[in-house]
């Protein structure tokens, strides 16, 4: 299925007139908070290495260049400009390599992307050791190697590194920086040339001296695209929850049907960032549910929740005063320091009018922006501030108050903390509270803040607090309803390249939503948006049905109707693990960790890996996915009992749909090692097969398992290894559903 999309991705892709997608992003999911998660594949290596080859088969199979990103271990948003991935080498080859390997040499991909972070001690930019030792001569890698937007940082370590092309600008490896180190012989001519033959290479292979681009080019929108996102929706949207068979649902006429929920009438089809993606049109859950059983007064929307502010008015001059101690008037005291900490004494001080700085990206991306409060005196990046003065009161009562930055802030009245992001932010958007003033008062202000890379601003807003009727009117129409659709989750502005989540939770105004309408009427099935695990436990047991709609795309709210009222049996699986608590994740001891190094002390065990080793049950396993109907797995044989280092296993099982309904069926293979002299996880993917069976139908699934599912990297030899003995063969519906068993041993 996933060449298909990506075929027909790769088709729309020249339709718009390009020839080359930054995509497919191929990091594993390591910490449940991170933004990205939305653009990749899976925290389960073997599931993200078999997606990305047949992406970047079906993509490059149109001419379209893939560019697979990002290499590697760039798996945090916060300080992904220059925190030091530090992963042991199992770990690499094991879990950050695979996906990247696959896609070079199962794949060809023509090209690949470095990551901004640094990893083991060099930016990856300028690692030697990922581009050319592993990448280039390695793995025969023979496309062109391209940075993140802004990710170099140097000349000659990156020329010699083996980057080819430095994106946006060339700022690096342009005319001015580079040439004068090839004519004096540090970067030598032959790297130059290679360089410059990877890059004319990939242009061959994409027919770009065969045809122009004026042939580009035709229409996007078509019948075909359109019948494709319904179908992948449908087949992707998952099942968590069904206590009694509760759903699906009837489409009996003259109920009346509640439909409530911030993501109620809005169609999340993305998170947010580069990878954001608005599709032609988005079909909501209540456009979705009209469209199904049509247009009538006994559906009604209330968003329940108040809308969350993006913008506030900026805190004028008027309103601030100096501090005693330095003179009277109106404004804040600054001081700016060259590092990121506050450290030693300010480089510049100065009186600003007020706090409301927008100092763009500096040279690197726009020689118009000075990318600090004055760039001959405070460096453009990593560079940090402290405003003090005081604020006076607006008046008497709440108060929504909040600061637009990117990237950290800490903010004080009185010296209580009010806002605390002192992480990289994604710009654009305000951390807003609320705060109870008394008039006639003035307030210290101090507000800290630091610049790490690229963009930077720093605002300060405030406006009056206005409590919202949209709660009391959502419960009083749950009340009023025979069902209620509740629509929550997450957003691009919750989750998204620059921004990892702030918390596992819903927002605490969504979890109070849904206990308020579960209270008053039983009849309530919670969907779910978003990419990243949501912990659960305040509400789940509130409700008979939860579905995780993911990010469904633009067909997502004719899918969703469909689940609902079983026009389709839903059977899409979990590609990470929902947690139950945070305190129970594999990187709770080291993520956000801090600034300058995020130590990867977990090892191979991420994901369900850690889950398994540590037996802690987790609230949805990896894997996990309900269906309407219900599957017999039986019949499980192996072709041998042993098998010889070159030789394979062939694997078969039957699978029957036992239930009433026609379905799909997800069935995994997974191998555990029985005995070995390193430590081994308890069992790991090694196969997976969607099966489409209609009521009462029967399949024979077939496996073939070689030396390379059996195999861990050895440190010591630098070789990939199976050693002899017994390993077990585990199939079932999820990781944590096991249906049949088998062994067998490795000569």
């Amino acid at each position: 299925m996933i060449n298909i999309i990506a075929s027909a991705i790769g088709e729309e892709t020249r339709d718009l007139g390009y020839n080359m997608l930054l995509a497919p992003m191929i990091n594993i999911v390591r910490a449940p908070h991170w933004g990205r998660t939305f653009e990749v594949f899976s925290e389960d290596p073997y599931l993200s290495s078999r997606m990305t080859v047949a992406y970047i088969k079906g993509m490059q199979s149109n001419n379209v260049a893939t560019c697979t990103k990002v290499m590697t271990a760039n798996n945090q948003e916060w300080n992904r400009f220059s925190v030091d991935a530090r992963v042991d080498e199992r770990s690499l080859q094991e879990i950050y390599f695979p996906s990247i390997k696959a896609a070079v040499k199962e794949a060809d991909t023509w090209s690949v992307m470095t990551a901004y972070n640094i990893v083991n001690g060099d930016y990856a930019a300028e690692s030697k050791y990922l581009i050319t030792d592993v990448l280039k001569n390695e793995w025969g890698f023979k496309g062109f190697v391209v940075s993140d937007w802004g990710g170099v940082h140097s000349t000659v370590p990156t020329a010699l590194a083996g980057l080819d092309l430095e994106m946006p600008t060339g700022r690096f490896l342009g005319k001015e920086l580079l040439l004068p180190e090839v004519v004096k012989g540090t970067v030598p001519v032959s790297i130059i040339n290679d360089k410059v033959r990877r890059i004319i290479r990939v242009m061959f292979k994409a027919g770009l001296f065969d045809e122009s681009i004026a042939s580009y080019g035709g229409l996007t929108d078509t019948g075909y695209r359109r019948k494709l996102a319904l179908e992948v929706a449908q087949k992707s949207i998952i099942l968590l929850k069904n206590n009694n068979n509760f759903l699906p649902l009837n489409k009996e006429t003259g109920k009346k049907i509640a439909i409530i929920g911030p993501n109620g009438n809005i169609a999340q089809v993305c998170g947010g960032g580069s990878g954001f993606n608005q599709g032609h049109y988005k079909i909501s859950p209540l456009m979705g549910i009209k469209n199904k059983i049509g247009q009538c007064e006994d559906i009604e929307y209330k968003r329940g929740i108040a809308i969350t502010k993006m913008e506030l008015p900026i805190v004028p001059s008027s309103m601030l005063s100096l501090p005693e101690n330095k003179g009277k008037g109106n404004g804040v005291w600054a001081e700016y320091f060259n590092n990121r900490e506050l450290k030693g004494n300010p480089a510049l001080t100065r009186v600003e009018k007020n706090i409301n700085f927008d100092w763009g990206y500096g040279e690197f991306r726009n020689k118009n922006e000075p990318g600090s409060p004055d760039p001959k005196i405070i460096q453009t990046d990593r560079w940090s501030a402290r405003w003090t003065g005081k604020l006076i009161s607006p008046g008497d009562g709440w108060y929504d108050i909040g600061l637009k930055s990117d990237n950290g802030i800490r903010f004080y009245l009185d010296g209580k903390l009010v806002v605390d992001a002192w992480t990289d932010q994604s710009p654009g958007k305000y951390k807003i509270t609320q705060f109870k003033f008394e008039k006639n008062r003035k307030y210290d202000l101090k507000l800290e803040f630091y610049e790490n890379w690229g963009s930077c601003r720093c605002i300060l807003g405030l406006e009056e607090f206005k409590p919202s009727s949209d709660t009391k009117e959502a419960i009083e129409l749950a009340k009023a309803s025979d069902l209620v659709v509740l629509c929550v989750g997450l957003n691009p502005e919750m989750e998204g390249e620059a921004k990892d989540r702030d918390r596992l939770t819903l927002p605490k105004a969504q979890e109070d939503l849904i206990k308020r309408v579960a209270a008053v009427n039983k009849n309530t099935v919670v969907v779910l948006y978003g990419a990243t695990p949501i912990i659960m436990t305040e509400w789940v047991d509130d409700v008979p049905a939860v579905i995780d709609a993911l990010y469904p795309g633009q067909e997502g709210g004719n899918a969703l109707a469909d689940i609902l009222f079983g026009d389709i049996s839903p059977s899409g699986k979990l590609p990470i693990t929902f947690l139950a608590e945070w305190k129970g994740s594999a990187t709770y001891d080291t993520y956000p960790g801090p600034r300058d190094f995020a130590n990867y002390t977990e090892g191979i065990y991420v994901g369900y890996r850690y889950y398994d080793k540590k037996k802690i049950e987790p609230a949805f396993p990896f894997g996990f996915g309900l269906s309407y109907t219900t599957f017999e797995y039986s019949g499980l044989k192996l072709d041998k009992k042993s098998m010889k280092q070159d030789g394979s296993v062939t694997v078969t099982l039957n699978v029957k749909n036992t239930g009433a309904m026609d379905g799909d069926e997800v069935v995994q293979l997974y191998i555990s090692d029985k005995k070995s002299s390193v430590d081994r996880e308890v069992k790991s993917l090694k196969g997976f097969k969607r099966l489409h069976l209609k009521k009462g139908e029967s399949k024979i699934v077939r496996f073939e398992i070689s030396k390379d599912a059996l195999s861990f990297y050895d440190v010591k030899t630098k070789k990939w290894i199976a050693e002899p003995g017994e390993f077990g063969i585990l199939i079932g519906s999820s990781s944590r559903d096991i249906r049949v068993k088998s062994n067998f041993k490795l000569l």
